[in-house]
């Protein structure tokens, strides 16, 4: 049986552009978060998809800090993948 687990969803949605921009944008950004979903050890999940224009990071680990650790990661990852599409 599995312990207790912290769970988070990070929502970003990206506002002042058209519908299908937001949408290109939020796909081209899950893409690159792919990869470092991979990174992770066998107590900590990490989803990242677009749905309607909007970017979703579901996040499950097994402690506050590993939680921490990974929202932290992924907060900056979002933000560096959105400044580099040079909008």
């Amino acid at each position: 049986m599995k312990g207790p687990r912290a769970n988070i969803r990070i929502q970003v949605t990206i506002d002042n552009v058209s519908p299908e921009l937001s949408f290109r944008i939020g796909n081209a950004i899950t893409s690159a978060l792919q990869p470092e979903t991979r990174f992770l050890t066998s107590s900590e999940e990490v989803r990242v998809y677009a749905r309607n224009g909007a970017i979703f990071v579901d996040i499950s680990a097994s402690d506050i800090q590993s939680m921490r650790a990974i929202v932290n990661t992924f907060i900056r990852l979002l933000n560096l993948s959105y400044l580099s599409l040079n909008l």
